[in-house]
């Protein structure tokens, strides 16, 4: 690998040898001398600003076998500068969309394309459509960033990498994330304030601070079993969601999760939740219900359910574990605790609903959803809604 020629001003030609598979972060950065770059066939990765500022650059053999290349690498080059109007490939990269995008724009991204590199749509409003190859591993860094015109998008199943607020201010109005990603990134879909509906396959383990904050409209999210972690901010002011079932395994629910969800009316916590932390819940003003499946009382910051009308609302906990939360701060100042007996329903009148997602599951002639929207063929623990009603099941 070669990562120590930075601000070298009296570099003017680089011949990489052949064998060096990796060009390091910033490795040429602020080469001003340097005119022309041979990279060998060997090379398969490009490090973020790897040849940022070197304003001299006029020519650049990129090999085929270039699979990944990092934000901002060519940066700043007369030889970015000088390329054609249309997506620019290096090796397997989608690397940059050069020049301004045309309305109602569709791209398909050939066949063999591993990566989107950081920002590669970013501020491409006339893209309303693009195809990916199963070949596609990683999406970059604001790869589709401000895409307003991008109302949907097809994920290969290969896909393992989402990044940082790769999609944040696009116009997308669903979204499905394959199993193949493991963790939602930063602000992966930050403001997306088209969409409505999220489902994440069970596969997820993690999704990141921000990353589905501001989505004004997102009224459904399906959340599988095998995330374990919730970041920070991860929904924060998604006002029109109404129900959310954090699964089982989960242990912390993180600063300002769900924080100003205003049309949140019930909340599942698991039994392995151990940590509510500050302002999680806060200006939850629909609140009406929180089924809390924990048997020990999680440690819970006082203001977890600020300005949320706690006082009004009923907690359900586990058999047992009533006068525990009694005794607890803030969940003694819930209106009413009751508790989920074993194999026991509890209806507690909720309001009607007549369809969940438009989708409807009939079973002894009831209709059965789980409160996150997603039909379901049998009763399961937490809350259910048979029938339009709300009932919980231990």
């Amino acid at each position: 690998m070669i990562y120590k020629y930075s601000n070298c001003s009296s570099l003017n030609t680089v011949s990489i040898p052949e064998g060096v598979t990796r060009i390091e972060n910033a490795t040429f950065s602020g080469c001003i001398s340097l005119a022309s770059v041979i990279i060998p066939e060997s090379v398969t990765y490009i490090g973020n600003n790897a040849f940022r500022g070197c304003s001299s650059i006029v020519t650049v053999s990129v090999p085929d076998g270039v699979t990944s290349v990092g934000g901002d690498a060519f940066e700043g080059t007369l030889w970015l500068e000088k390329q054609p109007t249309g997506l620019l490939y290096l090796g397997k990269v989608a690397y940059k969309h050069i020049g301004e995008m045309p309305e109602n724009t569709e791209i398909e991204l050939k066949d063999g394309t591993v990566q989107i590199a950081d920002g590669a749509f970013s501020q491409c409003k006339g893209l309303v459509d693009i195809k990916l190859p199963e070949s596609v591993t990683s999406i970059g860094g604001g790869a589709f960033a401000n895409c307003t015109g991008l109302t949907s998008i097809t994920f290969p199943e290969n896909v393992i990498n989402i990044g940082n607020t790769a999609f944040g201010g696009s116009g997308l109005t669903s979204v499905t994330i394959p199993k193949s990603v493991t963790n939602i990134s930063v602000g992966a879909f930050y403001s997306c304030i088209n969409l409505t509906s999220v489902t994440i396959q069970d596969g997820a383990k993690s999704i990141g601070d921000d990353a589905f904050e501001r989505c004004y409209n997102l009224t459904s999210v399906i959340i599988p079993e095998s995330v374990t972690s919730i970041g920070k901010f991860s929904f924060y002011g998604c006002e029109s969601l109404t129900a959310i079932v954090i699964p089982e395994g989960v242990t912390q629910i993180c600063f300002a999760a769900f924080s100003k969800c205003n049309s949140l009316k019930s909340i599942s916590l698991p039994s392995s939740v151990k940590n509510i932390d500050k302002s999680a819940f806060y200006k939850c003003y629909s609140l009406i219900d929180v089924f809390c499946y924990a048997e020990n009382v999680p440690t819970t910051e006082k203001n977890a359910f600020n300005e949320s009308p706690i006082s009004s609302a009923t907690l359900y906990v586990p058999e047992g574990s009533v006068e525990k939360y009694r005794k607890s701060s803030p969940w003694s100042n819930f209106g009413s605790i009751k508790a989920i007996g074993d194999d026991s329903v509890i209806d507690n009148n909720g309001t009607d609903i007549n369809e969940v997602n438009g989708q409807r599951s009939m079973v002894n002639g009831q209709s059965i959803y789980n409160i996150a929207g997603q039909r379901i063929g049998k009763m399961q623990r937490g809350i259910n809604i048979i029938n339009g009603k709300k009932t919980a099941i231990k």
